[in-house]
């Protein structure tokens, strides 16, 4: 199975969050694989360009020297990105939103900053837009449908004319109902939270990043997978030779890493998926079957990303 080495071995794995947010451990605490180690209390925005080069009247490449901010720190409205100096006088760049410094081009000399949208942040928005904008049916004015997920600012409804009337989102959400001239948007309560992975012991951190998660474990190398990282407790049902079938699937496999022998059929997947196992380790599969199971893939190769339940490993190629 590609066991890179029979006997156990501490490993080091970096976990990062995908954009900058909070990290909740310290080094030095000891963590289970599930445990969250870090979150995003915001949804992550579009990003606006900040020429700092032209700002400071300085070659691109001179960028890293006048730089007073880094990647991923937090600034403020106003607050001096860059500086330099021309004739004696100091000349800034500032940043014209709050937000994380997302990415920093030296070879354009530019700095990008990514707007955060806070999650859940005050209550449901009940707006009578019928009463607000005067109109007698929501039809001619309505921007929005149920369902819709909405910025702060982002036009619900409004009127045309010389003097057009505008409505606007109070909060990030989602539009639930529209009925009786009103429209209802409830706030997003979306929490993206970083698993530690392993059961170890942090040994880095990294500020608004991720940590560093030592453990000692088995590495066991896959050749091929779909679906997200997942875990559980091994449940070796077969033997690699093995073929089993959809009959041998049972209550047992509920949360565990199943190791099942050779290969397995769709409705063998169906089966361990309605069993509610985490992961089916096996070692080899039909592509069309691994596609039927998720219900259409893209370019062979680049997984991980697939709405599955249950993650499949697959050992040889």
């Amino acid at each position: 199975m590609g066991v890179s080495n029979l006997k156990p071995q501490f490993i080091e794995r970096l976990r990062l969050l995908p954009y900058h947010g909070q990290v909740d451990v310290e080094v030095g605490d000891l963590v289970t694989e599930t445990q969250s180690i870090a979150h995003l209390d915001y949804a992550p925005a579009t990003m606006q360009r900040v020429n700092v080069a032209i700002d400071l009247l300085i070659e691109p490449a001179e960028l890293k020297q006048k730089l007073l901010k880094q990647d991923g720190e937090f600034v403020r409205c106003g607050e001096v990105l860059a500086a330099s100096y021309l004739l004696g006088e100091r000349i800034c760049s500032v940043t014209p939103i709050d937000g994380y410094i997302g990415m920093v081009s030296r070879r354009l000399g530019q700095v990008y900053i990514r707007q955060p949208l806070p999650l859940g942040v005050g209550q449901r928005a009940e707006i009578d837009v019928v009463d607000e904008l005067g109109v007698t049916t929501l039809k001619e004015v309505l921007k929005v449908k149920e369902g819709t997920r909405v910025m702060p600012g982002q036009a619900i409804a409004a009127t045309i004319g010389v003097k057009p009337k505008v409505i606007t989102s109070p909060l990030f959400g989602q539009v639930t109902s529209i009925s009786g001239g009103k429209v209802i948007i409830e706030p997003l309560r979306v929490k993206t939270e970083l698993r530690a992975y392993l059961k170890g012991k942090v040994t880095k951190v990294l500020s608004g990043q991720g940590a560093v998660i030592r453990a000692y474990a088995h590495v066991i190398q896959g050749q091929y997978g779909i679906g997200g990282e997942n875990g559980g407790e091994l449940l070796v049902v077969a033997e690699p030779a093995e073929r089993l079938n959809a009959s041998h699937v049972s209550g047992s496999w509920s949360g565990k890493v199943v190791v099942a022998g050779q290969t397995a059929s769709l409705e063998m997947l169906q089966a361990a998926e309605a069993a509610d196992c985490a992961a089916l380790v096996v070692g080899h599969m039909h592509y069309e079957t691994l596609r039927s199971y998720v219900g259409g893939m893209g370019t062979p190769g680049l997984t991980g990303r697939e709405e599955t339940k249950m993650t499949v490993v697959l050992t040889e190629r």
